[in-house]
């Protein structure tokens, strides 16, 4: 195991077993790699495979289908998405 990470609807942990170094960060660094609309509950539907729980809900989403997938693709505050569903 190189590392791991664990997190929460308020903090981040990492663990870096290469260095030996453990990081605690507040929930909001994840929005340095991620959009800052990605809340703790879309995080954890990205991660487990299941939809973003605000693509169903936004007016904007549209459904396609192309060679036998579903597509859904829209936007959310600053957030553009695309999810295959099949």
């Amino acid at each position: 195991e190189v590392a791991r990470l664990y997190v929460t609807p308020d903090s981040v942990k990492l663990i870096n077993r290469i260095n030996s170094e453990y990081t605690l960060k507040p929930f909001e660094f994840i929005h340095q790699y991620t959009s800052s609309a990605i809340s703790y509950q879309e995080l954890e539907a990205l991660l487990t495979g299941n939809a973003l729980p605000f693509s169903l809900a936004t007016g904007s989403s549209k459904i396609t289908v192309e060679n036998k997938f579903f597509y859904l693709t829209g936007n959310d505050k600053d957030l553009s998405f695309k999810q295959q569903f099949n």
